[in-house]
């Protein structure tokens, strides 16, 4: 059996991850897999745009992992083939805008991961008509407000990962709509307490992180109509202290895990009367960052 071939697992995924395998030798070692490979991982692998044809006799694949490499627009017009393609990571590489408009034709698409690239609102607008998405990763990006209107057409949205990212209170009112949204990130960006008000109609939400944000102690109340949230990440977000813990008592009915910065407002007594109301949760203090 062929090198590649040994490697395939009994689900049809083939994981190159890391072994920093280059387009040649895709080549060759795609020449022995079967045409009916369901994923394949090349993260931090040295594939560029000239390894992709390499991939296009695999039209059933779903899930596609380029994570940290170096294939840019040019490339996606080769995955715009595999219209079966459920699952893209482009995280950490070369695309744009530009490259987005090739995306359109995958309309199968579920999820997609966009962190540290060059997109922007305008990228983001095109992806409209991928209906069938339900998890976005768009964090480092330079997505700000404006773009988050598009958002409105992902009804079936469960997984949204804005962290790190420009967008403001105004912003997350588009939120609104996303009433299936079960995991949210808005670590590192302008979310303050007014912000968490507009969460409200987000029901299903069950994790929420709030990691290096504006939020405070008035924000927990605004947490009382998440009635199916289960983890809340606050550490490194400074204003929150014993009074905050104690809104939160009263407002969230079943988290299982909390994430706290080790602010100089929470206490020991803070803390206990918190693991008081959650017997069976995890709580995690961290150091506040220098």
């Amino acid at each position: 059996m062929k090198a590649s071939a040994a490697l395939l697992k009994e689900d049809g995924s083939i994981n190159f991850a890391g072994t920093g395998i280059t387009d040649v030798e895709l080549a060759q070692l795609a020449s022995d897999l079967p045409n009916d490979l369901r994923a394949i991982y090349l993260l931090d692998t040295k594939v560029t745009d000239v390894g992709l044809p390499a991939l296009r006799r695999f039209r059933g694949l779903q899930v596609l992992d380029l994570h940290g490499t170096a294939v840019t627009d040019v490339g996606m017009a080769e995955l715009a083939l595999l219209t079966e393609l459920q699952h893209l990571l482009l995280d950490q590489t070369r695309i744009t805008d530009a490259g987005l408009l090739t995306l359109r034709a995958l309309t199968a698409l579920q999820g997609i991961c966009l962190a540290c690239t060059a997109i922007t609102d305008a990228g983001l607008a095109t992806l409209s008509p991928l209906t069938a998405l339900q998890g976005i990763r768009l964090a480092r990006t330079a997505i700000t407000d404006a773009g988050l209107a598009t958002l409105a057409h992902f009804r079936k949205l469960q997984r949204l990962n804005l962290s790190n990212t420009r967008i403001t209170n105004a912003g997350l009112l588009a939120l609104r709509a996303l009433t299936a949204l079960e995991h949210l990130d808005l670590s590192g960006t302008g979310t303050t307490d007014e912000g968490l008000e507009a969460l409200s109609p987000l029901t299903a939400l069950k994790s929420l992180y709030l990691i290096r944000t504006g939020v405070t102690d008035a924000g927990m109340p605004a947490l009382t109509w998440l009635t199916a949230l289960r983890e809340l990440h606050l550490w490194d977000t400074a204003a929150i202290t014993d009074a905050g813990l104690l809104a939160l008592t009263l407002t969230a009915p079943a988290l299982e895990l909390i994430q706290l910065g080790a602010s100089p407002g929470i206490t020991e007594a803070g803390l206990q009367a918190l693991r008081q109301r959650y017997p069976g949760a995890k709580i995690i203090v961290y150091p506040l960052a220098a």
